[in-house]
C-alpha cells in the first residue's frame, strides 16, 4: 500500500508540475507534504492555520510587552504570544524570549543556520521551528520549505522532473489536449515535427 501511495504521489507531482512555473514547484511540493502530514496527524489543522493566517485575535491585555521593537514587529510578537498561549509545545516561549533575549539574538540574525537556544531546539518539531522563523524573520520562511520537503518527501520533490514531448503526447487524447504556454522566442515546432516521425 505504501508503495502504491508513493507512486501515485510521484505521478501527481510529475503531471501537475508540467504546468507550473519553476518558482511555484517548491510551494506545490510543500503543500503535498503538508497534506500528507495533516492526514497522518503529524500536523494539526490549527497549527497549519496559524502558519497560513498568522496569530489572529489576541488578548492585548494579557499579552506581555514586546521586549524589543526593533527585533519584533507587533504582528510577530502577536504570533509569538498566540503560539505560547494556544499550543503546549510553545508554552513559556514569550517568557523565555523576554528573560533571555541575548540568547535569541544570534538566531534572529540567521535563523536558517543557527539552532534555537537552550531546550527549544529539541522541544519543537520541524514545522514548529518554521513558525519560530516566522516570528523572527518572516521573509525567510520560504527558504525553510526545502528542508521540510526533503524530510517528508525526499529530494525527488525538489527537482523539476524531466519531461519528454513523447510522454506528454502519450498522456494526451481528444479530450485532453496539449496546451503550450510559451515565453517570447520559444517555438516548439521542431520538437513537434520530430515527434511526428
Amino acid at each position: 500500500m505504501a508503495t502504491l501511495i508513493s507512486n501515485i504521489t510521484r505521478d501527481v507531482y510529475k503531471n501537475v508540475t508540467r504546468g507550473l512555473f519553476e518558482s511555484h514547484k517548491k510551494i506545490f511540493s510543500f503543500l503535498i507534504a503538508v497534506s500528507i502530514n495533516k492526514e497522518s496527524k503529524l500536523l494539526s489543522e490549527e497549527l497549519w492555520s496559524v502558519f497560513l493566517r498568522g496569530a489572529g485575535l489576541v488578548d492585548k491585555f494579557k499579552k506581555p510587552v514586546n521586549p524589543d521593537k526593533t527585533m519584533f514587529s507587533e504582528r510577530s510578537w502577536d504570533l509569538a504570544y498566540s503560539l505560547d498561549s494556544k499550543f503546549p509545545n510553545f508554552s513559556n516561549l514569550t517568557t523565555h524570549i523576554i528573560s533571555k533575549l541575548k540568547l535569541w539574538a544570534p538566531y534572529k540574525e540567521d535563523p536558517l543556520t543557527e539552532k534555537l537556544p537552550e531546550e527549544w531546539n529539541d522541544r519543537l518539531d520541524l514545522f514548529e521551528k518554521m513558525l519560530v522563523v516566522k516570528i523572527f524573520r518572516p521573509e525567510k520562511v520560504m527558504f525553510t520549505l526545502a528542508t521540510y520537503i526533503n524530510k517528508y518527501l525526499g529530494s525527488f520533490f525538489m527537482e523539476s522532473p524531466n519531461v519528454s514531448m513523447r510522454a506528454i503526447w502519450e498522456d494526451s487524447d481528444n479530450r485532453t489536449p496539449i496546451i503550450f504556454v510559451l515565453s517570447p522566442g520559444a517555438d516548439p515546432t521542431t520538437v513537434l515535427l520530430k515527434l511526428r516521425d
